[in-house]
């Protein structure tokens, strides 16, 4: 069963809202992915915080275009979009974004992996 909050979503709402239209439509061509995917050790209200927080941050000031996450279990995957690895690499870089990944490897996540891909179609 898929855990749903404000912060995560199923797969099914994914993708019944839009994204699945974004992909029959062409609009993420060429543009870049971000895959996180992690095993949760524990999740708490800062967290939460931190979460909307840099999903915010990331479409607000460092151009990303979609940003989707869900969990099911102890696992979470998170999709974004970027128009460039430039983008990717400034966000990687903000001061916040290093703040929530020290939380995340002390305190919210077991082990986690980061892919970027660039989107053919």
């Amino acid at each position: 069963m898929y855990k749903v909050n404000k912060h995560t979503k199923t797969l099914s709402a994914i993708f019944a809202g839009g994204l699945n239209v974004m992909f029959q439509k062409g609009f993420l061509h060429g543009m870049y992915a971000v895959i996180f995917r992690a095993e949760i050790k524990e999740l708490d209200s800062q967290y939460s915080a931190m979460a909307e927080r840099m999903r915010n941050l990331a479409i607000d000031e460092y151009g990303c275009t979609e940003f989707t996450a869900c969990t099911e279990g102890n696992y979470e995957i998170a999709i974004s979009y970027w128009p460039s690895q430039e983008h990717i690499k400034a966000w990687h870089s903000n001061p916040e974004h290093q703040e929530a990944q020290k939380l995340g490897k002390e305190k919210w996540y077991k082990s986690y992996q980061v892919q970027v891909t660039k989107v053919l179609r």
